[in-house]
């Protein structure tokens, strides 16, 4: 974090250079994937960084349920308890599309009283932070003498609202054919304006936008990220997020991310391994990354790849992704080069598409879990015991599967998943024991109330997801 003369000073720079600014939005992520924020005015916020002072509030704002506490049993215990946002002023940028408004994202801090008077506060990340996890991770990972850029294929559906009309007063066709990566579908739907204001807005605050088009199902859209290191990767696509749910609902679109709405949203992430050669690795390229750590990195990967799945896909729903011939990520354990059937795609030498993540997942976690899993690889030398898998697992037969050392399946149900990242060691060593029983606790509440709201696949609890994801 900055000291409070660099805060000062990377304050007064964004101000100079963006004087209509007015409004600083002070962010965090919760592991139910919920922005939250607090909106202070700039003066205010000057006065909190010249004072060397930090936004206090509950400490429960980081395990909230909507709008209250998962520790239904513990929350007696806890209601006294104080936190802080600590800004990351290197992620200070304009809000996208938001005249007057910038965002700055915040780690999760400890109490902030001060000692004595004149002694500034210097509040320190709370264990349960899911930001700094992910900071933790690319520091491990820096010091083993690797770099990481990342970038996200953000799918979601957009439902008109009602009956819309272009720039010459002539009624959208409501009756198109859907088409992946058919340019009629983004103009019959009306989606190719929206989907440029989008781009526009994040661009023109310095977010980097690939591509856009049809996905494969109806009202299915998606937007490609341009890559970035890992923590400004995960603020990025948050951004990008919010953005897209703003300009949809300009245009009379509804936007969902849920993992099955009924459509499939994932959310794949795009990961390169750098490797730096003075580490003492063989035949390390000058960029890039040697085969045998892309190998010893990616078997890291897999051999934490269940708890990654209670991490990555945290919802009942985020299973109907796990099944064969959708492009999802498959039934089984496999990896194969530009195969997408599979859980993890192979781009490249170090270069990888993880796709047990959807939209439901606190990013952050599940970054800094790969990241973690694969530098354990590293570290130490862990065998690859997967082959490169060229066909659709599920359509082999077991002997062909067990040739490819195809012999697992991705867990079946959250649950599952959940029991273990509970009782994976490595994670719970990085992650600590707090925050990983924290998070559990907060989701297993979050699905209480799901299923409080109807039966998998109802339309009343798609509803109930829509106002969430």
């Amino acid at each position: 974090m900055a000291t409070s003369s660099n805060a000062a000073e990377a304050l007064e720079s964004f101000t100079r250079n963006h004087p209509d600014t007015r409004f600083i939005r002070l962010q965090w992520l919760d592991y139910a994937s919920t922005v939250r924020g607090r909106i202070l005015t700039l003066h205010h916020l000057q006065e909190l960084v010249s004072s060397d002072r930090y936004h206090g509030l509950s400490g429960l704002n980081n395990l909230l349920v909507d709008s209250s506490v998962a520790f239904n049993d513990r929350e007696g215990d806890c209601v006294a308890d104080q936190g802080c946002l600590i800004p990351d002023f290197s992620s200070l940028r304009r809000c996208p599309g938001l005249k007057g408004h910038a965002v700055v994202f915040c780690n999760f801090g400890t109490n902030t009283v001060r000692a004595s008077p004149g002694v500034p506060e210097r509040p320190q990340p709370r264990e349960a932070c899911t930001r700094r996890l992910l900071q933790e991770a690319q520091q491990e990972a820096q010091r083993m003498g690797f770099g990481f850029l990342v970038g996200f294929e953000v799918e979601f559906v957009a439902t008109p609202i009602r009956s819309r009309n272009n720039a010459d007063g002539q009624q959208y066709a409501h009756h198109y054919q859907h088409q992946l990566s058919g340019m009629r579908t983004l103009e019959d739907s009306g989606a190719q304006p929206v989907l440029c204001e989008i781009t526009e807005a994040l661009q023109d605050v310095g977010l980097k936008v690939q591509h856009f088009h049809a996905e494969g199902s109806t009202g299915q859209l998606e937007l490609a990220m341009g890559p970035l290191p890992p923590l400004e990767a995960v603020d990025a696509l948050i951004l990008a997020r919010e953005t897209i749910r703003r300009v949809c609902r300009h245009h009379s679109f509804e936007a969902s991310f849920a993992p099955s709405s009924p459509e499939l949203n994932g959310l794949h992430l795009n990961m390169s391994m750098q490797q730096q050669p003075r580490h003492g690795y063989t035949d390390a390229p000058r960029d890039g990354c040697s085969k045998e750590a892309a190998d010893w990195f990616l078997a890291g990967v897999f051999a934490h790849l269940d708890a990654l799945c209670g991490l990555g896909m945290p919802l009942p729903e985020s299973y109907d992704r796990a099944v064969t011939g959708r492009g999802c990520c498959g039934r089984f354990k496999a990896w194969g080069t530009q195969n997408r059937e599979v859980c993890v795609r192979r781009k490249g030498l170090g270069f990888w598409e993880f796709r047990v993540l959807d939209h439901a997942a606190n990013v952050y976690l599940f970054v800094a879990a790969v990241i973690f899993a694969g530098m354990d690889g590293i570290r130490h030398k862990a065998e690859l015991k997967i082959a490169d898998v060229t066909f659709e697992p599920a359509y082999a037969t077991p002997e062909k599967r067990r040739l490819y050392g195809v012999t697992e399946e991705l867990p079946g149900a959250v649950d599952q998943a959940y029991g273990a990242l509970r009782a994976d060691s490595l994670l719970r060593d990085k992650f600590g024991a707090v925050a990983i029983d924290a998070y559990v606790a907060v989701m297993k509440e979050y699905h209480r109330r799901l299923t409080n709201s109807g039966k998998l696949g109802s339309s009343a609890r798609q509803k109930w997801l829509l106002a969430r994801l």
